[in-house]
């Protein structure tokens, strides 16, 4: 039989791998020790097993890998036959891997699509195996074949004693959130379980890596605002685990520009948010931001809300030109976020609500109804309901489209302006914010 040669092998290998990326780090551990030489013998001995004529090949193995149907049951009894050759079965597991062994019949059922016939030759199935099958219908035949693969399954899921199995890698967070001052420090203890991850993993943060070096350790980042952050591990670009930080503000909280934190005598009066003394923090005829935010658990499901606000954005200033209304509502899960601005700068309007993102091109329409100027007082509403959301300014309704995903629990409201707009009498499902 022509041999497989060692980068058909390689390639198997990384197919092998891809199909168990879950699979406890003891057992990976053994077919990242495969052979060629270990390839070679099982495909000697699944041309033995099948007759003669029948040849084995490295493309034929990937193949079956890349194919449909039986390819888990049939790369798995790949595997067992290798993990038996090692000694990583026990005992009794490997008795029955060697009963499954000699099942002829099961053997070229399961890895019929596995082989090649030279154009010369055509594999006859031996007399003994058509006259079992006369005797036997075909739908008995597979309900055992069904049968062995469940036992077999069941077999690859315990090979390996438990105190072989490393758990996951893990993620734990620790704050203070009971204090509402701030910068706050967010300590993040991780545990990557596994030499295997090491020097590949990272954390992401706010778009930041923080490259690990050791398996276990902990590491402190500092923020300096109310938000829900998301912390992520990563193994290169295998997201290993992720934890979420809510951090909750007392009351609305003010910016200048996304960074300098207002005084809230600077900004709040009498339930309006409106930065009143801009000439205090910024030149006028220079381009600003002021946003305006409130995060706490608003006990309100984001996707059965009701968002009412009176908004402005006077256009007075022509240094703020587009001027802005950004609104976001932000969900344990995931958000929504949109902007109003001038007609003239519709090229920056965005919207995402859930996991839909409708600067997608089949979606791009729906933005259209976003360039609106505000400079005088409006009522803005924001409706979810079955996976729908509306919006209206005064007494037309924008937006009334489809969303995918879920927002969960709103946990924050935020309110931004290119400039010093306005925004007054903000209620959250009939509730005063």
């Amino acid at each position: 039989m022509k041999q497989i040669a060692t980068k058909d092998c390689e390639e198997i290998l990384a197919k092998v791998l891809d199909l168990y990326p879950n699979q406890p780090t003891a057992k990976l551990r053994v077919i990242e020790e495969i052979t060629t030489a270990d390839w070679n013998e099982i495909a000697t001995y699944v041309s033995e097993t099948m007759g003669a004529g029948v040849s084995v090949t490295g493309k034929s193995i990937m193949a079956l890998i890349d194919g449909a149907g039986s390819k888990n049951s049939t790369i798995n009894i790949l595997c067992a036959f290798l993990l038996l050759k090692k000694g990583a079965l026990s005992p009794d597991e490997r008795q029955f891997q060697e009963k499954l062994k000699g099942n002829r019949y099961y053997v070229r059922r399961y890895f019929a699509t596995l082989t090649t016939a030279p154009p010369s030759q055509t594999a006859t199935e031996p007399e003994a195996t058509t006259a079992r099958r006369a005797k036997y219908p075909n739908h008995w035949i597979m309900a055992g074949i069904g049968l062995l693969a469940a036992v077999f399954l069941l077999v690859w899921g315990y090979a390996t004693p438990a105190n072989e199995l490393p758990p996951r890698p893990t993620l734990h967070l620790s704050m203070d959130t009971a204090a509402t001052s701030f910068p706050k420090e967010i300590k993040v203890q991780y545990d990557l379980t596994s030499e295997q991850y090491l020097n590949k993993a990272h954390l992401n943060f706010m778009g930041h890596r923080i490259d690990l070096t050791r398996l276990k350790g902990e590491v402190t980042l500092t923020v300096m605002q109310p938000q829900l952050y998301q912390v992520d591990l990563f193994s290169g670009k295998e997201l290993l685990a992720k934890k979420k930080a809510f951090l909750a503000s007392d009351n609305w909280w003010g910016y200048l520009n996304n960074d300098s934190q207002l005084k809230p005598e600077d900004f709040l009066t009498n339930g309006q948010l409106h930065l009143e003394n801009e000439a205090k923090y910024i030149n006028p005829v220079a381009e600003f931001y002021t946003k305006f935010q409130n995060f706490r658990n608003f006990g309100v499901n984001g996707d059965n809300l009701e968002l009412v606000a009176e908004v402005k954005n006077p256009t007075t200033n022509p240094h703020q030109f587009a001027h802005d209304i950004s609104v976001d509502v932000v969900g344990y899960k995931h958000s929504i976020c949109f902007n109003l601005l001038s007609p003239a700068a519709l090229q920056y309007a965005n919207m995402v609500v859930g996991t839909t993102d409708y600067k997608q091109n089949d979606k791009k329409d729906v933005l259209r109804n976003l360039g609106i100027l505000v400079p005088e007082w409006k009522n803005l509403k924001v409706k979810t309901k079955n996976n729908r959301i509306t919006i209206s300014l005064g007494d037309k309704t924008i937006i009334n489209a489809p969303y995918e995903g879920e927002i969960g629990q709103v946990v924050g409201l935020q309110f931004m302006f290119k400039g010093a707009g306005y925004a007054k009498n903000v209620r959250l499902n009939g509730i005063s914010i």
